[in-house]
């Protein structure tokens, strides 16, 4: 965690461009890093009394992405953060892999403080929290803001939406696949 931390501190900080080492991998390196994460993730959630789960998509093996590994760690790291830090104490964290429209996605649904049409268009601002946020948890409103740096300077994206019911939250990060 402190790696990480120390990462978001520098991107955080830099106004420059995010330097990227950009790599063809197979998806079963994404879902490599997803499990090491996880390992992490899942003791943060017990201490919070919070169920981690990481589901096994099936995601087409021949399926490519160009990422920075490393960057995208930390991506998925600062999400991961975000939903156990924010969820409801007793709900649950789940992470899942998707393969949709020539896209891979990175699906995380956390059941928590829920987000109002107007924190949803400022979400992605350097340095924002949510009012129901700094008046519940410790946090520095930037996991977010680097995180959409990081996905496009990979040529991905990332959106945050509610789902169905308003107490969930669905954070996606996308990678355009390519072929091998």
């Amino acid at each position: 965690m402190e790696s990480k931390l120390q990462m978001a501190r520098f991107f955080a900080t830099a106004e420059e461009e995010i330097r990227v080492h950009m790599v063809s991998v197979p998806v079963s390196r994404v879902k490599g890093v997803l499990r090491d994460i996880s390992v992490d993730a899942e003791n943060l959630a017990r201490s919070r009394r919070i169920i981690f789960r990481l589901a096994d998509n099936a995601v087409p093996e021949t399926c490519f992405v160009n990422i920075d590994l490393g960057l995208l760690g930390v991506a998925i790291r600062l999400v991961v953060d975000n939903a156990v830090k924010y969820s409801h104490k007793q709900s649950h964290v789940t992470v899942r892999l998707d393969h949709h429209l020539g896209d891979v996605d990175i699906l995380f649904v956390n059941r928590g403080l829920p987000l109002t049409t107007q924190d949803l268009e400022q979400v992605f601002q350097r340095g924002w929290r949510a009012k129901a946020a700094k008046m519940t948890t410790e946090g520095h409103g930037y996991g977010l803001w680097i995180t959409r740096r990081i996905m496009e300077a990979m040529g991905g994206s990332v959106d945050v939406a509610p789902t169905d019911s308003s107490q969930h939250t669905q954070v996606r990060l996308t990678l355009p696949a390519v072929r091998a």
